[in-house]
């Protein structure tokens, strides 16, 4: 039996249509569209300036501490109030430090999103174009199905509500088709929005292959790398790390005062606190969308099945057909039925892909 599933999986993987990119050099692939909106995109131009004022406020509060070290202490001043000036510079450089990081890991964030959001609206663009094909090609054979049922009608073999029938039949398809169209025209105007192009109606040819991605299945070894390495996590530990070296600063210097060194102690646990919760959600999050993803991989071996049924159930109705066993909207029952088993099957492929590049995001920042 599993031998069975894993053949049915395999088969859903390889049976839609291929294109081939070597031999089309206009086919915008995700990658293209993705260095088009690095290009263009103002959010992270603004990510840029913050970066660029985060250094700026780090050089200043460096300057600052170098010259407090320099400084004789005036006649005004005691040497423990001095002590406190030169732990309160060193406690900013290490929260402008801090900050300069946050920006750049802000970007990165917003990179990764970006590149996620070109990943959405490519992925349902090409569900888009293959359900379009799979409904015209359908629409198309009803329409010769309704024309011999007409045919049918006038020499008297086929009855007006048979004729009727087919006739609603055919008005649905043709509603389905009107509304996927429209829907591919906004979405493509979307897709042209975020390139950052002026013009929305630009059209583009995309790389319509539809196939399952690869995905590891390691849960241990996905979550070990996902807390190592997660930016979410390393803000915490981050976070941690300097409340942990203020609170050394303010403990070691015994002129400072007992306020700053109970507000830097609670401001270590707090840290602490938070990074072993972020740490121990992170890997409740991890486990959460790894089994969405197993429930995906075991529900295309369904689609592929019933697409499978589907195809054979349409040929024993051909047959059928031929014989006069069944009528035409019989025989159109069972192509309906096909249709739909194959529009099923590029959706679920689509959600599949779409849940590992999501995971993937949140692999990376925690969202």
């Amino acid at each position: 039996m599993k031998k069975f599933i894993t053949g049915l999986l395999i088969a859903s993987m390889v049976m839609m249509p291929m294109t081939s990119f070597a031999v089309n050099p206009n086919i915008l692939t995700i990658e293209d569209a993705t260095t088009e909106v690095m290009e263009n995109n103002t959010q992270l131009k603004i990510q840029d300036i913050t970066i660029q004022m985060a250094e700026d406020q780090l050089e200043e509060t460096e300057d600052q501490a170098r010259k407090i070290k320099l400084e004789v202490i005036d006649k005004y001043g005691s040497q423990n109030s001095k002590a406190d000036a030169r732990i309160q510079k060193d406690v900013a450089v290490q929260r402008a430090e801090f900050n300069l990081e946050t920006a750049k890991m802000g970007k990165d964030a917003a990179e990764e999103k970006l590149k996620l959001s070109v990943k959405e609206v490519y992925y349902k663009l090409v569900e888009l174009i293959k359900t379009i094909e799979q409904v015209e090609e359908s629409y198309n054979n009803l329409l010769e199905q309704r024309d011999i049922v007409r045919t049918k009608l006038e020499l008297g073999s086929a009855t007006q509500l048979e004729y009727d029938k087919m006739e609603a039949k055919v008005t649905d398809l043709s509603s389905q088709l009107t509304y996927l169209k429209s829907t591919h025209e906004v979405t493509k105007m979307k897709f042209n929005n975020l390139l950052g192009r002026e013009d929305l109606n630009v059209n583009f040819e995309l790389d319509e292959t539809i196939k399952a991605k690869q995905f590891d299945y390691n849960l241990t070894k996905i979550t070990n790398e996902i807390l190592e390495n997660q930016q979410a996590i390393k803000n915490k530990e981050r976070e941690f790390e300097i409340a942990d070296r203020e609170r050394d600063i303010y403990i070691r210097r015994a002129q400072t005062d007992y306020i700053n060194r109970k507000v830097a102690v609670n401001n270590w646990k707090k840290a602490e606190i938070e990074l072993n919760d972020a740490r121990k959600q992170l890997k409740i999050d991890t486990y959460d969308k790894y089994f969405e993803i197993k429930k995906l991989n075991r529900e295309l071996s369904v689609v592929e099945l019933n697409r499978q049924t589907a195809e054979k159930d349409l040929e024993i109705a051909k047959i059928k057909l031929d014989t006069g066993m069944i009528t035409q909207l019989q025989y159109a029952d069972a192509e309906n039925a096909y249709m739909k088993a194959k529009i099923d099957q590029i959706k679920k492929i689509q959600e599949y892909n779409m849940k590992i590049e999501q995971f993937e995001y949140f692999r990376t920042t925690g969202m």
